[in-house]
């Protein structure tokens, strides 16, 4: 069969092998049966030889809130940020159009709920993240998985980890096939929504004296707001 020609009994008989597909993953036996690998808790490089654990920014972040309420309740009770208050209260003497459009603020809601399936989808399978294209081992600034060993035979399916299900699409190791499906089927919608929100809206001048100043627009909406 060098000469690429298949007979038909041979077409036959390969259609007679060929199975339909679950519509289930069995991760007993997805990817040929390839071992569960957990990621682990982010770290991001400092330097050339240290990473840092994201996870005590936790502790971090909690101890610079309660200091920040605490700087921020003594700055509010002294003379120079009540006479600051009195002075600039926020009001608005001129009138200005309050919220936005029924459709156009279900068009940003949707925006960010297709957004969250493509950053999902984007960072599943992908243990470590890389400035340049060269993927040189050692030289990630961002990994959920163990540094790479010395094995020259470290291959891409063996660094692959799974994620939970709540930040992974769908976070099962060694998935990239599906989740690029999922990213590029939800980025499609998410165009849309672009296009869409960009196709009801054009900019205009206010008219009158105000449309000959620069930097003054507004925009008009299909809705009629």
């Amino acid at each position: 069969m060098c000469n690429g020609k298949h007979s038909a009994d041979d077409i036959e008989s390969f259609h007679d092998r060929l199975e339909s597909g679950e519509d289930a993953i069995d991760r007993s036996t997805w990817a040929g049966g390839i071992s569960e690998s957990r990621a682990h808790a982010p770290h991001v490089r400092i330097g050339r030889e240290k990473c840092f654990n994201l996870l005590w920014l936790l502790p971090i972040g909690f101890v610079l809130f309660i200091v920040s309420v605490t700087v921020a309740k003594g700055l509010n009770n002294s003379p120079f940020a009540k006479e600051f208050m009195q002075r600039h209260t926020g009001d608005v003497d001129t009138p200005a159009p309050v919220g936005l459009p029924a459709w156009l603020a279900w068009q940003h809601f949707f925006n960010l709920f297709l957004m969250m399936f493509m950053i999902r989808a984007g960072i599943a399978d992908n243990p470590r993240l890389y400035w340049t294209r060269n993927s040189t081992p050692g030289r990630e600034w961002f990994r959920v998985s163990n540094p790479v060993p010395e094995d020259p035979m470290w291959t891409a399916k063996e660094d692959s980890v799974g994620l939970p299900r709540q930040l992974g699409l769908p976070g099962i190791r060694h998935s990239i096939g599906l989740a690029r499906w999922w990213h590029l089927g939800v980025d499609t919608l998410w165009l849309l929504t672009g296009v869409i929100s960009t196709s009801c809206c054009s900019p205009r001048g206010n008219g009158g004296e105000s449309s000959r100043r620069p930097g003054r627009c507004t925009f008009r909406c299909c809705s009629g707001s």
